[in-house]
């Protein structure tokens, strides 16, 4: 089927969420979800679109650094 750039980024968004959600509460996947190849599209998809955005190079928002720690 066809769709829209906004339902496709849309739906690479939402997925990162559920599989997010899914590894913090310890719920299973399907098989769709759980597939690297996959997760590996949604990332870069929405990076890709993410470096397409006018403004991208524009000093805008203030970030802290933190360290994780094991």
């Amino acid at each position: 089927f066809w769709t829209s750039d906004r339902e496709h980024i849309t739906h690479c968004a939402w997925m990162l969420i559920r599989i997010a959600h899914a590894y913090k509460t310890g719920q299973r996947l399907d098989t769709n979800s759980d597939h690297f190849e996959h997760n590996q599209h949604y990332s870069l998809f929405l990076l890709r679109r993410a470096l397409e955005a006018p403004g991208i190079n524009e000093i805008r928002i203030r970030g802290n650094v933190i360290f994780g720690g094991c």
